[in-house]
């Protein structure tokens, strides 16, 4: 048994439960009181993490799409959205890595955890090429809206350096590697176990053990450390390489869960506790830093703790301007991303040489014998970009796109990696590329070039140039 979530009257229980050995996980709602249980979902396919929504449907991660990671090559899990009974399941996210963790937050959108592994596409490293390159492995924090619409990134992306010791690049200022595992290129974050608190910030576990994180803040300044705990920030590298648990006094701390102003149900290990007995349940005051033991099995690690008890169900609101009226349209099959500038970026490159914007789409491709091929990437188009920066493209819904900035030789100036997706009818926009959360286009700014004309149609088409895989590796081939 997984994730059990509380309903908002406190009388029932959703549980990701496997009811036989060697069968896969379902959805699963207790009564509380009788303790009946009753399995709402059902197939082949793996259900877990669910959550009740506030108009009573639920929501949960499943790998049911049947397709492969984009880099492991697991099967794939994304959140789907069902009715209270489980019936009629829908995904919702697209991300080819793995979604999961949907919680809702008051806001009326559902808060998630996104794997994300970037530069297996081809493309080297991310930020920069040859010796030195860094791979970004991150799961971060996202939020979108039950049906799939506004998604965005919440914290995380590009944070792995707040948490891992670094040094300088030889070959830049900008660029940073990782110190703390020797002779490897990845440098990431993972953000998960996200929990809302009455004030609207998160608490969560990150590299750093508990921490607090402020989405009304920059992503680049929004996260406190309730204790510097585990690896990173706690000993740096002779704690990992080594495995000496003794330079980490505070011990070890997961499954917050809020209980009402600064206090929150944990599971903690103290430091000298290892082995399959370690943790035991404890209520903590983020302010203070007060730890109250609240039950301790000896022989068992308890985790997982949630409080059963009723808990006001606000209606949601701060939704985004015109999202109550945002419906799925099948018929449409395409949606839009309109950019307002990919100059407005905090990425170091020369501006004046961008003359093209390259979109590109991940396609499932089934098992490779090779690693790190479960996709492959399709070009779908070249497209111009106007003189003030701005680009309006129709893009397929449903599916994980990402884009190139091109000079005038069609050369890749900045490659990006970070996937994105439309659901069928939705408008996308962004004020540019990496820009910080909650920024407007300045007032009184002229309408984009790019919106007076139709979008540049980037969708499938035969002949499309399809590539695979890395350079100089077995499975690097291109199709057309």
């Amino acid at each position: 048994m997984q994730g059990p979530e509380v309903s908002p009257d406190g009388k029932r229980i959703l549980v990701g439960l496997r009811p036989r050995a060697g069968e896969p996980f379902h959805v699963c709602e207790v009564v509380v009181e009788s303790g009946e249980v009753r399995q709402l979902t059902s197939g082949a396919a793996n259900d877990v993490d669910p959550c009740y929504l506030p108009d009573g449907r639920i929501a949960f991660s499943s790998d049911r799409d049947g397709t492969l990671e984009y880099y492991h090559q697991e099967r794939t899990r994304a959140l789907y959205v069902a009715r209270a009974d489980g019936s009629e399941p829908r995904q919702v996210t697209f991300n080819p890595n793995q979604d999961y963790e949907p919680l809702p937050l008051r806001d009326g959108s559902l808060l998630y955890s996104s794997y994300r592994f970037y530069g297996q596409d081809g493309s080297g490293g991310v930020f920069s090429e040859g010796p030195g390159s860094i791979a970004r492995i991150e799961t971060q924090l996202r939020a979108v809206l039950p049906s799939g619409f506004h998604d965005r990134h919440v914290y995380g992306a590009g944070r792995g350096g707040f948490y891992v010791p670094v040094r300088a690049l030889p070959d830049g200022d900008q660029f940073q590697a990782p110190s703390l595992l020797h002779g490897h290129d990845h440098l990431g974050v993972s953000v998960s176990q996200a929990r809302e608190l009455d004030d609207g910030r998160l608490v969560c576990i990150a590299p750093a053990g508990l921490t607090v994180v402020d989405p009304r803040l920059d992503p680049r300044d929004c996260e406190v450390p309730v204790f510097p705990e585990v690896v990173n920030l706690a000993g740096g590298e002779e704690v990992y390489i080594h495995d000496h648990d003794d330079m980490n006094p505070v011990g070890r701390t997961t499954s917050p869960r809020p209980v009402g102003g600064s206090l929150v149900l944990v599971s903690h290990a103290p430091w000298h506790r290892l082995g399959g007995a370690a943790y035991g349940i404890y209520l903590l005051d983020l302010e203070t830093g007060a730890r109250t033991l609240v039950y301790d099995d000896p022989a068992l690690s308890d985790v997982d703790p949630v409080p059963i008890v009723p808990r006001p169900q606000d209606p949601p609101r701060l939704l985004p301007r015109g999202a109550e009226g945002e419906r799925e349209d099948r018929a449409v099959g395409t949606g839009t991303i309109a950019i307002l500038s990919v100059f407005d970026s905090d990425l170091a490159f020369d501006r004046s040489r961008v003359r093209y914007l390259q979109v590109l789409a991940s396609e499932q491709i089934g098992t490779s014998m090779n690693a790190n091929g479960g996709f492959r990437t399709r070009v779908l188009a070249t497209v111009p970009v106007a003189a003030d920066g701005s680009v309006l493209v129709e893009v397929p819904a449903d599916t994980p796109i990402h884009f190139n900035l091109l000079d005038a030789e069609e050369g890749v100036v900045v490659h990006e990696t970070e996937f994105l997706y439309v659901r069928p009818g939705e408008r996308r926009a962004c004020a540019g590329c990496h820009e910080p959360r909650g920024r407007a286009p300045r007032a009184g700014r002229a309408l984009p070039a790019a919106l007076a004309r139709p979008p540049y149609r980037a969708l499938p088409t035969r002949g499309d140039l399809i590539y695979m895989g890395q350079p100089g590796r077995s499975y690097s081939v291109i199709h057309r």
